[in-house]
Formats: C-alpha cells, sequence, structure tokens
C-alpha cells in the first residue's frame, strides 16, 4: 500500500509532461569534436545557441580539471559570464592539464505552495581543453610541519615524455617527475618551488611560493574564530579564540560556545590547551602573557553558571580569564559597566608596568548604542577605575590599546568614522582625543618614541590608511594605500623594526600583506603570500626574538559541492609562519 502511494505522484508526472517540449542546445562553437590547445594566458571563447522549451530553466557553464584530484580552488574562477550563452576561460599559470569545459541546460518543475522542485531534463555540450605547462600536485602552498614530509608531482601537458629538474630557492633538490620535501625546523617561512620541463611536447617552467608553517592549530571544524595570539618570553605563543562545542579535539566545552586558549612552546608544539566559560555562549577577543609566566584573556559571555565557581565572581557580560603557567584557571571574573543595559564585551586586555591590567571594549546603553568602556584591574581583577569615553547614544567598536606609559586607543564610531585617544594611566582621564572622516575605522595603534603614535586602518573605499600623530593627536603625516587588485586591508601595525620603520600586516584579496614603511609611512616594501581560491580573512603579526615577525594566518575555502546547489562548506586553517620582512 505505502509503494502504491509513492507511484502515483511519478506516475501523474510522466502522464503530465508527455508531449511538452523541452529545452534543446541547438549549436556549440567551436565544434565539440575539436580539442582547444591553449598556452597560460590564451583565452577562448566558447558560445552557444538554445531553444527554451515550456519549462523553467536553468543554463550555465562549468570547467573541471580532470586530472587533479585535489583541486584546491575553483576553476570556474577563470570563466566570465558563467550564466550567459557565451563564456570567455582564460587558462593562467595554475591551469596546465586537461580540462573538460561545460554548458549545462536544465528543465525543472516547482510545485505550486509545496516547496518542492523536480528536475525535468537536462542537455550538455562537453569541450576538451588542454593547457600546456607543467602542473604540480598538491595544488596547496602551505607544505607540512617541519619533521613531516611532503610529496610533489609534477606532470607536463601536451602529454608526452619530458625531463624534469627540480630547483628550491633556485638550489636544484631533485630530478624526475617526483620531489620529496621534508623541512627541517630552520625552513620555516616562505620559499620558493620551481621546476623545469624539456621534452617533445616543449620547454615548461613552473615555480610556485611554499609556506612551511612553524605550527598550525589543532581546531577540528571550521565553526571556530581566531581572535588573538601574542609571543611569550621562553619563545613560544599562546592564542586565544572561540570554538564551537567539540571543536577542540579531545577537550569537552561546557556550552554551545566556549573560549579557548592554546600554548605553543618553542617549536610551535602544544603544550596546553584550556577551554574557558560557562553554561552559555562565551567567546575570547584577546590574550596577552603574563609576568609570572601565565596568560590572561578577556571577551565577554552569556553563561551565568561556570564549573569553576570557587575562582569566579562578578556578574555582567564581560568577560576575563586569568591562568597559571600550566593553563589552569588561576580567576575568571565578570565584570558590568556602569550605566550599560544591553550587555559588555572586552575586546582587547594587556598588562601593565604596575602588574595590573588595561582592558578596553564597549558598553551599550541600549540596544544598538555603545560607548567605548576602559577598565583598569589590578593584579587580582579588582577594578581600579573605569572610564567610558565617547557618545553613549553613539556606535563604538573595534576598540583596542597600547600601553607604553598613557594609554592610547584606537578604534571606529558608527562603523564608518575612525578615532583615537590618549587617556590619563592614573585615572582613565582623556589627554586628547581625534576624529577622521577619511576613515572608516582605526585597527591598530603603536606609540612612537616621541610620545606620538602612528594609527593605522581603513578608509571608506576600503583602501589602507596609516597617520603619524604627535604627542598631542595632531596630524603629522598621513597616506593612503589603495591597490586596484582590491581592497588592501590592515590588520597590525607593528614598530621600528631594525631596516623597516613600520611594518603593517592584513590582507589583500585572498592573499596574505605585509608592508614595510618608512619614517614618513611611505612603502618600502610589500610581501604577499597564500593561496589561490582562499579567502584569508584574518591576519595577525607579533615580533620574533631573531628580528623575524610571525604571521598567524586564519583562512577559509569555500566549496560549492553541486552546479545547481546553493549549500556551500567553509574549511579553514591557522597556520603560524615566520616572515623576513627584509629578504623574503
Amino acid at each position: 500500500m505505502n509503494t502504491g502511494k509513492l507511484i502515483i505522484p511519478f506516475m501523474f508526472l510522466a502522464v503530465l509532461v508527455s508531449g511538452c517540449e523541452f529545452s534543446k542546445i541547438t549549436s556549440a562553437t567551436p565544434d565539440t569534436g575539436e580539442t582547444i590547445l591553449l598556452e597560460p594566458g590564451d583565452a577562448q571563447t566558447f558560445s552557444v545557441t538554445t531553444q527554451i522549451g515550456e519549462y523553467d530553466c536553468d543554463q550555465r557553464w562549468a570547467i573541471s580539471n580532470n586530472n587533479a584530484t585535489d583541486t584546491q580552488y575553483d576553476e570556474n574562477n577563470n570563466l566570465s559570464a558563467p550564466l550567459a550563452h557565451t563564456t570567455q576561460y582564460t587558462a593562467d599559470e595554475e591551469s596546465p592539464g586537461v580540462h573538460q569545459l561545460c554548458f549545462t541546460i536544465k528543465d525543472y518543475m516547482a510545485i505550486e505552495h509545496s516547496g518542492i522542485v523536480i528536475q525535468l531534463g537536462k542537455k550538455t555540450k562537453t569541450w576538451n581543453v588542454i593547457v600546456k605547462g607543467i602542473e604540480v600536485l598538491p595544488e596547496k602552498n602551505v607544505s607540512v610541519l617541519p619533521g613531516e614530509s611532503q610529496t610533489y608531482e609534477a606532470a607536463a601537458y601536451p602529454a608526452g615524455t619530458y625531463a624534469y629538474t627540480w630547483f628550491l630557492d633556485d638550489v636544484q633538490v631533485s630530478t624526475g617527475d617526483q620531489y620529496v620535501f621534508s623541512p627541517t625546523s630552520a625552513q620555516c617561512g616562505l620559499h620558493t618551488l620551481k621546476v623545469n620541463a624539456a621534452g617533445k611536447g616543449g620547454s615548461f617552467t613552473y615555480s610556485r611560493q611554499l609556506i612551511v608553517p612553524f605550527a598550525i592549530t589543532e581546531i577540528d571544524t571550521y565553526d571556530s574564530d581566531l581572535a588573538d595570539f601574542y609571543p611569550c618570553a621562553d619563545g613560544g605563543y599562546v592564542i586565544a579564540g572561540t570554538a564551537a562545542a567539540g571543536a577542540v579535539s579531545g577537550l569537552t566545552g561546557f556550552g554551545g560556545y566556549d573560549g579557548y586558549i592554546y600554548k605553543l612552546g618553542a617549536q610551535g608544539q602544544v603544550v596546553w590547551r584550556t577551554l574557558t566559560g560557562g553554561d552559555g555562549g562565551d567567546g575570547l577577543y584577546s590574550v596577552v602573557p603574563t609576568l609570572d609566566g601565565g596568560s590572561i584573556a578577556a571577551g565577554e559571555t552569556g553563561s551565568t553558571i561556570f564549573e569553576d565557581t570557587t575562582n569566579t565572581t562578578g556578574s555582567g557580560n564581560a568577560y576575563v580569564v586569568r591562568l597559571d603557567g600550566d593553563g589552569k584557571i588561576l580567576w575568571q571574573k565578570l565584570f558590568t559597566a556602569s550605566g550599560s543595559q544591553w550587555g559588555e564585551c572586552i575586546k582587547t586586555i594587556r598588562q601593565t608596568s604596575d602588574g595590573g591590567f588595561i582592558a578596553v571594549g564597549f558598553n551599550s546603553a541600549s540596544y544598538n548604542t555603545h560607548a567605548v568602556w576602559v577598565l583598569k584591574l589590578d593584579a587580582n581583577g579588582t577594578v581600579e577605575w573605569e572610564q567610558s569615553i565617547g557618545d553613549p547614544n553613539g556606535n563604538y567598536h573595534y576598540a583596542t590599546v597600547a600601553c607604553p606609559g598613557d594609554y592610547l586607543l584606537a578604534g571606529t564610531l558608527d562603523g564608518y568614522q575612525g578615532f583615537a585617544a590618549k587617556l590619563s594611566q592614573s585615572d582613565g582621564s582623556t589627554i586628547w582625543q581625534i576624529y577622521s572622516d577619511k576613515v572608516q575605522l582605526f585597527k591598530d595603534i603603536t606609540a612612537t618614541e616621541d610620545g606620538g603614535c602612528v594609527v593605522a586602518g581603513i578608509t571608506a573605499a576600503e583602501s589602507s590608511y596609516a597617520a603619524r600623530l604627535d604627542q598631542d593627536g595632531a596630524v603629522v603625516w598621513e597616506n593612503t594605500y589603495a591597490d586596484g587588485a582590491g581592497a588592501l586591508s590592515i590588520g597590525t601595525l607593528l614598530q621600528n623594526n631594525a631596516e623597516a620603520g613600520y611594518v603593517t600586516v592584513g590582507s589583500l584579496c585572498d592573499l596574505v600583506m605585509i608592508m614595510t614603511l618608512d619614517e614618513a609611512g611611505v612603502v618600502m616594501k610589500r610581501l604577499e603570500f597564500g593561496e589561490k581560491g582562499h579567502s584569508h580573512y584574518h591576519v595577525l603579526a607579533q615580533p620574533m626574538s631573531d628580528g623575524r615577525y610571525m604571521a598567524f594566518v586564519t583562512d577559509s575555502i569555500t566549496i560549492f559541492p553541486d552546479l545547481f546547489a546553493s549549500d556551500q562548506t567553509i574549511y579553514r586553517t591557522r597556520y603560524l609562519v615566520p616572515v623576513d620582512v627584509n629578504t623574503d
């Protein structure tokens, strides 16, 4: 009886569509029987004509690499006008190999008021496309960790017999179609892998940037965020962020989201991992090592019950947790801002010269209004003073702090006007405060030796921006850094490199970007690295003891599992890579 009920709708559908006209592909150019041979840089136009049937239809182009089983990016990005009857495919240096370009037209029927869509028919036209050159697999630029091995395999096209020679940083390292790369700890950083191929089909050269990570974090799922990391006196690092339940392997969370803190050793090994929070959602946005060898982190919480009730005090949404050198929680405290009605959040926390802490975030006077909120804590987390800065009916966000003596703040008002301020370390009173209509937000601030500071951020046109301010907050110089390839976003600003006045770290399209600026803010050098098809949405950096900088990158890649599917999967990886801004 159940089987009959299932069959009836399909029988009805068969009767319904019988005799009806479906969509067709009536012509295709070039002829699908010919193989298209392209050099990298060549562009080939493909076109079809169609006859639309009696049903709704969907038409589009797609291209796939027949050889790569681990393609790390979507080759459809090389297509123009994927929803038109004509498209152009541009072969690039990453494209060598055998491809299939396909045009598909699908008829479908939507059952009214049911939410059901039924595919009725599909027609395709397919071309074989060969791009000359060398394909190297795997395609990913991030290599293995020191002590591990990665085998790279080269294949030249058009197919034939070739002699291969491999070079690492212009030094010959292997021959043959495979090269096994086993990096040492001394090789952490950026490298260039090059392979030459010579044979009957031609002579080709291919080069790729390789990234040997210092460490890769062990967070298992995509549902987690990196917030902050900071170097420790022993050569290691502390890392903090927010993770969904079960995202940190081997640790049981308390609620739906929890804060996490990692300690990495001087060789990148995980020393300890700690989850923090309570029965609600918790997040950590800032972390810093403490003078006693421990660490302190801050963020926000929606929890009211904590597992460690002995060392948990206070109330409110602002959350601070202090750990000892082994990752054990010493105390965790909740704070409420005076006059706050809708909650509080701490974005940045740093230790001060007296052994206490300065914490900066915002409090909410109403549902959508925020003021900058500054807390001065002693070593035990007791509030010494607090200040709210700016209009309580404004919308301040992204506050960060530097504390060379008096405290320097930077952030944004209403998401479109940058602000910066200097506060007295004694009571938090405002020494000066500025606003900039040129800047959408200031993302970082650093002190200069003459009592002034440099701020960095993003303009309303999404170009990077930096300015030097004197000790009274007046602009000494300001520069905008635009790029025709896309928005250039500064995330971290560091001062006084031995050979560069300032180092800025951020992102450019899908690449990590590091710029060095001289004392007048003029670009001395710009370095870019990353993986094609990845979106580097979070990049931080901190100085290393040897003069290099450790960049912490969280990147993501979006994959559409089916040509007509709307679902997407986001994969995120987090890795540290040392960068020498003077030689790389």
